[in-house]
């Protein structure tokens, strides 16, 4: 079982007697509820005692329906004790992969992450939306929806090593934010806006584009689909999130050349060319927006992640490595900025020893959980609960990230007696025979 149980309630079969749930831990956890070899019920639930009492001993009154009363099924309750939403949700998540996998294809279609595909060294590179895949072991490149397009899903070749196939770029919200994403490279960078006039270069049509200046037009051979692909690669180079020898953000150095650019054009008297070169500019800032701020490749999808734990003044730790969340362990918070040096380290060493090699269905699962967290608003609910999200990257520390900063604040709101983890009840039911 990949969550051993914290807690566990074995229930006799053919007892009469009302189970005795005080065992159980009157706060956060994920609840499974079995029947013989078969699992009646996951859920995440922010009391287990009350949940599991609720659905062993059916009760009603004025104004509340009565639950299904599991007890006649029910031979065992295990508890796995959580202390954030991110943590319920995972565990819940890892719970149903395993117990009820049917139902549990459903929970995780509706929490899938999105991410933007491209392969610069295509004939014809294209940047694609995708959610990585559908039913048993995703290949990256699969299910690709085309720009503008409501769901037509494009069929791409299978590649054991998805390096083979280009790049991906996320997590993302929605399918709409990559849509909102593939647009903004599109206009920042100039690159062609139609791919169905570029597959016919260098005898295509060009569009009206070329006219305005905004595109070098490969379509009908003013650029060679060479240099095009060259310039695609470029964006690519900008938008992964690579970080210059001085610790400079190349894509902010890119915004500030073109600004630089445009105010020499202004001072040469060349206003078309500092106009052209001011919306550039615009355009290329929308891929500083926020929604956008925790895109990266796939390969460098490596975060921290910080919780509070069961302990005062004490606070959890894991790393998700591309999608393989793993534990840290629980650190003694009392001095934060020892305590984030320690944790980092930690994060960092465990990305040094984690190599990719292909994507699992379970990876591309635990990304979308991540993806969810990482873009919900700071007032919604769980989520100052769910602790912090710091990326780990060879290039910086734990006080480059903030990480400091980050654990005093989740020890200032443990002094103030915020609740730990206001988790909202969610279930599984049975699985169908």
């Amino acid at each position: 079982m990949p969550h051993p149980y914290t807690h566990r309630l074995e229930l006799p079969t053919g007892c009469e007697e009302l189970p005795d749930v005080e065992c159980l831990p009157a706060g956060p956890g994920v609840v499974c509820i079995e029947a013989g070899e078969r699992c009646a019920l996951i859920a995440a639930t922010a009391d287990a005692r009350a949940f599991t009492r609720r659905r062993l001993i059916e009760t009603s009154s004025a104004g509340v329906v009565a639950q299904a009363d599991l007890r006649p099924i029910a031979t065992c309750v295990g508890v796995v004790a959580v202390h954030s939403a991110f943590e319920a949700e995972w565990v819940y998540l890892t719970l149903a992969r395993e117990r009820l996998p049917h139902i549990y294809r459903a929970v995780a279609e509706r929490w899938r992450a999105w991410f933007v595909h491209i392969d610069p060294d295509a004939e014809f590179p294209r940047f694609a939306k995708t959610h990585l895949g559908g039913d048993g072991e995703p290949d990256p490149r699969r299910s690709l929806v085309a720009p503008r397009s409501a769901g037509t899903l494009r069929s791409t070749t299978t590649h054991a090593e998805h390096n083979h196939a280009g790049l991906l770029l996320g997590p993302l919200r929605d399918k709409d934010t990559a849509g909102r994403f593939i647009e903004a490279i599109v206009d920042g960078f100039d690159l062609c806006r139609f791919h169905n006039v570029l597959v016919q270069a260098p005898h295509g049509a060009a569009c009206a584009y070329k006219e305005m200046g905004r595109c070098p037009a490969p379509c009908d051979g003013s650029e060679s689909m060479a240099a095009y692909r060259e310039r695609v690669r470029e964006s690519v180079s900008w938008i992964a999130g690579q970080i210059d020898s001085d610790g400079s953000h190349t894509l902010l150095r890119l915004v500030t050349d073109v600004e630089q650019r445009m105010i020499e054009a202004s001072g040469a008297g060349k206003f078309e060319v500092a106009a052209a070169l001011r919306d550039r500019g615009k355009r290329l800032s929308e891929l500083e927006s926020k929604r956008f701020s925790h895109i990266r490749t796939i390969e460098r999808c490596r975060w921290l992640i910080v919780q509070r734990s069961a302990q005062t003044h004490s606070l959890r730790a894991m790393v998700c490595l591309c999608g393989i969340i793993e534990p840290l362990g629980d650190f003694d918070a009392t001095n934060p900025k020892a305590a984030a040096h320690m944790m980092y380290g930690g994060a960092q060493a465990a990305s040094d020893r984690f190599t990719m090699r292909t994507l699992t269905r379970e990876m591309a699962d635990n990304l979308g959980l991540l993806s969810r967290w990482l873009h919900k608003p700071t007032g919604a609910a769980g989520r100052r609960s769910a602790g912090v999200f710091i990326p780990i990257d060879r290039h910086a520390d734990a006080d480059a990230a903030g990480l400091p900063a980050a654990l005093r604040s989740l020890i200032r709101a443990e002094s103030k007696g915020e609740p730990t983890a206001p988790i909202e009840d969610q279930e599984l039911g049975m699985e169908p025979a």
